[in-house]
């Protein structure tokens, strides 16, 4: 088995303990201009920075061996880490875009790998709800920092006073701290 991701027209797939795995059937257009929107974000502020994001596509070998994920975005700190097949290690910061046939998969096996690899970051981005978790690495397992939901203007006219002070529309990377996320930028579409 080739150690690179194998995708044919409709199928991505990612090999988890030996086993391929379908991932879904590609992404639709918002899915992936979600993720995108998130790599222009990383993408501006580390130009010219030994930090680099990437967007979906990379086989990410996050124990060296022949098992790899596809996440939808990663940004990758240590450039020994890259070979010409692929990401040998753990990103600095992952974050997947669920989908309805990816959603056990991103909240719990990817979840796990990627805590016990030693990723520091991971965002879930869930198109649906416009909303983004951030969890944070503590230990060997990932704890939620927050979880920002872009609301409507319907739905933030209905926040109490109080609630209106507390919603965000933009946070920052616990690992990049000059990095501001903006959801309305994430959530455009």
């Amino acid at each position: 088995m080739s150690s690179e991701a194998y995708k044919d027209d409709y199928i991505i797939y990612e090999c988890y303990d030996g086993k391929l795995v379908a991932m879904s059937p590609k992404p639709l257009t918002y899915h992936n201009n979600v993720a995108k929107h998130l790599y222009d974000i990383f993408f501006l502020k580390l130009m010219d920075k030994k930090c680099e994001p990437y967007s979906d596509g990379f086989s990410v070998h996050l124990f060296n061996n022949d098992d790899y994920v596809v996440p939808d975005f990663f940004v990758l700190c240590d450039k020994g880490k890259e070979r010409v097949n692929g990401i040998y290690g753990a990103p600095d910061l992952v974050a997947e875009v669920l989908s309805p046939s990816t959603l056990k998969r991103d909240r719990v096996v990817k979840m796990e790998l990627y805590a016990k690899a030693g990723v520091k970051e991971y965002l879930i981005l869930s198109p649906d709800a416009k909303s983004i978790e951030q969890y944070v690495l503590k230990g060997n397992k990932f704890e939620l920092k927050e979880a920002y939901t872009l609301l409507s203007d319907i739905e933030i006219k209905m926040l109490s006073e109080d609630e209106l002070k507390e919603y965000k529309t933009e946070f920052s990377s616990e690992v990049f701290p000059n990095i501001a996320i903006s959801l309305e930028y994430v959530f455009n579409k």
